[in-house]
């Protein structure tokens, strides 16, 4: 008998080596099918199906039921059933284990980018109505995101540039801002805020003011009294950190009598004024008091006045030592010339009362006033006369 026995492989002989195909795939893809490159000396069997393979993971080394599909490295070989395939069609060899090359399968992750913009806001405080606005720096950072996983990672594009501190006379402050170039990380970055504090030095200066109060008469004509003009000072306190003013009053408003004219009333006297300190600054003021002319009712009657005597009166006299008399010229009726009561005409126009009344309509001008003592004076001549020529005619009656 003639026995021929399979030759046993040597794994340094490519030409009967078989070696399982590497594959890749990505993730939540199908899987490839797998199979086998053979050296020239021996036979693919061409039946292998996916089954025929065995899985191990290489970053665990465990092996992984039916075909892997999680993202990762694994080693491919063939199992029994696919050893049998090959030595099926290959009957003059006994392989190696040298001789069976496993290959590798790859599930690479799916990455989608995307961007994100995130805000570096440099915030001032301490300063009042001086604090600076806020500084914003923005910082583009791309985004990674894992199909696989769903997580994101986030990678700065870039750096937060340095920022200087203004500087503000009356404060010290807590320094400049350094520039920043931010990790990546899988945590979504938030939007900083970095704080930057001044502290004022609070210099105070000091200086005056005056402020005046008028009295401000008005309403009696050419004897309206002069404005009575009050003075108080104002210490000043310029806080030249926070731009702050103080005033403080240093003294008080006297109370002003109101002076009395004969024929007015007027609106009171002033009184004392007490001013507080305050952060607005004070404005020069002014207080009227006002006259108001007296009026004086008028002498009505029928064109006849008859008054009681008065010592040294000779105007008229009828001799029995009474003072009182009456007569008339041209219609008009005279009586007392004496005491300035003096009806003008048959209109019973006392002269007094007419510029009195004259004056109290017009007390800001004389124009009026002035007419009114014309017209009485022209009266009064004309009584004069009248009266001069009445005598006469007594005289020669006689």
């Amino acid at each position: 008998m003639y026995t021929i026995n399979p030759a046993t492989t040597n794994p340094d002989d490519e030409t009967t080596t078989i070696k399982v195909n590497d594959a890749t795939s990505s993730y939540g893809e199908a899987a490839p099918s797998f199979g086998i490159s053979v050296g020239s000396n021996v036979k693919d069997p061409g039946n292998l199906t996916n089954d025929d393979f065995t899985f191990v993971n290489k970053a665990t080394g465990q092996v992984v039921v039916g075909v892997p599909t999680d993202v990762g490295d694994y080693e491919v070989s063939l199992n029994a059933s696919g050893q049998a395939k090959v030595a099926a069609v290959n009957p003059n060899y006994q392989f190696s284990a040298g001789s069976l090359v496993s290959g590798t399968y790859t599930i690479n992750d799916v990455i989608t980018h995307s961007e994100i913009t995130v805000s570096r806001t440099i915030h001032y405080i301490g300063a009042g109505l001086r604090t600076p606005i806020d500084v914003v720096k923005t910082l583009t950072y791309d985004v990674a995101t894992s199909k696989a996983t769903g997580i994101s990672t986030y990678t700065p594009q870039g750096s937060y540039a340095a920022v200087t501190t203004p500087t503000i006379a009356g404060f010290t402050n807590s320094g400049n801002v350094d520039a920043v170039t931010p990790e990546a990380s899988t945590t979504r970055p938030v939007n900083p805020i970095v704080t930057v504090t001044y502290t004022p030095t609070n210099e105070i200066e000091y200086s005056e003011i005056t402020v005046t109060r008028t009295i401000h008469y008005e309403g009696a004509g050419s004897q309206t009294p002069h404005d009575v003009i009050e003075t108080i000072v104002y210490k000043v306190a310029t806080n030249k950190t926070t731009g702050e003013v103080s005033y403080t009053p240093q003294g008080i408003y006297e109370a002003v009598e109101t002076p009395d004219l004969a024929g007015y009333t007027n609106s009171g006297n002033v009184a004392e004024l007490i001013p507080s300190a305050t952060m607005i600054q004070p404005e020069n003021s002014m207080v009227v008091v006002a006259y108001q002319a007296i009026s004086k009712p008028g002498n009505g009657g029928s064109g006849s006045e008859t008054n009681p005597a008065t010592p040294g009166n000779d105007n008229n006299d009828n001799g029995n030592g009474t003072g009182t008399s009456s007569g008339s010229s041209n219609g008009t009726s005279i009586s007392n010339v004496g005491n300035n009561k003096i009806v003008v005409n048959a209109t019973n126009i006392n002269r007094t009362t007419l510029i009195e009344s004259n004056q109290h309509k017009l007390p800001q001008t004389n124009d009026d006033s002035d007419k009114a003592d014309t017209i009485a004076g022209l009266s009064l001549l004309g009584l004069t006369l009248g009266l001069f020529g009445f005598k006469r005619r007594k005289r020669d009656e006689k």
